[in-house]
């Protein structure tokens, strides 16, 4: 029996393993996530949302899959071997890469402190429990993620300072966004950097450049994003969006787009990912590829967002 390893169990990967059960195919199919749990990242970001968290063990025992709680430490492409932090090496026949993106790190002082998080490791039952004893949240914000997170933060009654270093992303709509969150009561700090989170054992208060300090018991860092992809043994290298220069090695959703440190908006990812997924999973079955070419958002897509995110008119109009 066949047998495919998905590294990932964000929605690509789910969305992925899905299409092969659904046509029956019986192939032997692990899935590999450091997590235990899998939540939608844009609703819980937008509104904190986790009407859509699930336990993985028990999603991968009712589809037939084993699960495998562990970090990859490294992937060795021509032995076909993934090598874990704790639990024993294991083969594989076909891998999917699925690893989606991590945050740019920005090694910031006091960054291993209780209630410092980066945008893409947050887990959203410790940030839940840690809003329930928070007053004050400190966010940086580098795309639309953080702006949105600031806002759902925002509207649980929290003080909330945005620190960043230029919203330039926003073009012509960057006083409106300063207006929106001023009318909203949140501080914001353009042209500046978070220095250090001060703490203890947990984060008490933010120290930023141009120097000011003040008190707050969460830090997020929305420093934008690269492919979670550099636990390779060797230079691998995607040809044509799924395809490795190496044989049965796929890569699949946000770990393959090549341009995605030039991101803002983020509009298209999961509809995208999910749709990889399903083709992906046709292509293994089958070989049938549909043909993917993925969406380019536009001016006004990116005036679209910004205005859903402000209420759909301008603050400083009206």
């Amino acid at each position: 029996m066949r047998e495919i390893c998905v590294l990932g169990a964000g929605v690509a990967g789910l969305s992925f393993i899905k299409k092969v059960r659904s046509q029956g195919a019986q192939y032997k199919i692990r899935l590999i996530d450091n997590k235990r749990y899998s939540y939608n990242k844009r609703e819980f970001i937008s509104n904190l949302s986790v009407n859509d968290y699930f336990d993985l063990k028990r999603w991968a025992q009712d589809n037939d899959v084993e699960f495998i709680h562990d970090s990859v430490e490294r992937v060795n492409p021509k032995r076909k071997k993934i090598y874990f932090k704790e639990s024993d090496s294991i083969d594989f026949d076909s891998l999917i890469i699925a690893t989606g993106l991590k945050s740019k790190k920005m090694s910031l002082k006091g960054e291993h402190r209780e209630g410092f998080f980066y945008l893409s490791q947050m887990d959203p039952m410790k940030i839940k429990e840690l809003l329930k004893v928070s007053c004050e949240i400190s966010i940086y914000a580098s795309s639309i993620l953080g702006c949105k997170f600031a806002r759902a933060i925002n509207s649980l009654g929290k003080e909330v300072k945005v620190i960043a270093d230029s919203w330039d992303f926003l073009g012509e709509d960057k006083d409106r966004m300063i207006a929106f969150f001023q009318n909203k009561g949140i501080d914001v700090y353009l042209e500046s950097e978070i220095c250090e989170a001060i703490g203890e054992a947990g984060v008490k208060a933010v120290k930023i450049a141009p120097l000011k300090v003040f008190s707050s018991q969460a830090v997020v860092i929305d420093s934008g994003f690269i492919p979670n992809a550099d636990f390779f043994d060797e230079s691998v290298n995607i040809k044509d969006v799924f395809f490795s220069n190496h044989e049965d090695l796929y890569f699949l959703g946000d770990v393959n787009c090549k341009n995605i440190e030039h991101e803002f908006f983020f509009n298209y990812n999961y509809d995208e990912a999910k749709y990889q997924g399903e083709v992906l999973g046709d292509f293994i079955v089958d070989e049938n590829l549909d043909f993917f070419e993925r969406k380019i958002i536009q001016e006004q897509g990116k005036k679209d967002i910004i205005d859903d995110m402000l209420g759909g008119k301008s603050l400083i109009e009206n």
